[in-house]
């Protein structure tokens, strides 16, 4: 299977996985990825912006675009 298969792949089942929601938690993240929000945090932090994890802040709340999260996830996955 070519990567563009595989990373098609990928987005299918990780938007199946997360539901019909538009935007995720950082709860959701962790529960997915089987992280710590320690790690979700430095993701957000990082100094490369390419390499950052894509956010919203809403007041004190933090909340991520599915679509994006995915996009990023697939990013981090295949680079190299």
């Amino acid at each position: 299977m070519g990567a563009g298969m595989r990373t098609e792949q990928w987005r299918k089942d990780l938007d199946s996985a997360l539901g019909s929601r538009a935007f995720l938690t950082v709860e959701d993240i962790t529960n997915l990825l089987g992280c710590t929000e320690v790690s979700v945090h430095n993701w957000m932090r990082r100094n490369d912006l390419e390499k950052r994890l894509p956010r919203l802040k809403i007041g004190r709340q933090i909340r991520f675009s599915k679509t994006e999260f995915i996009e990023w996830l697939i990013q981090e996955q295949f680079e190299e």
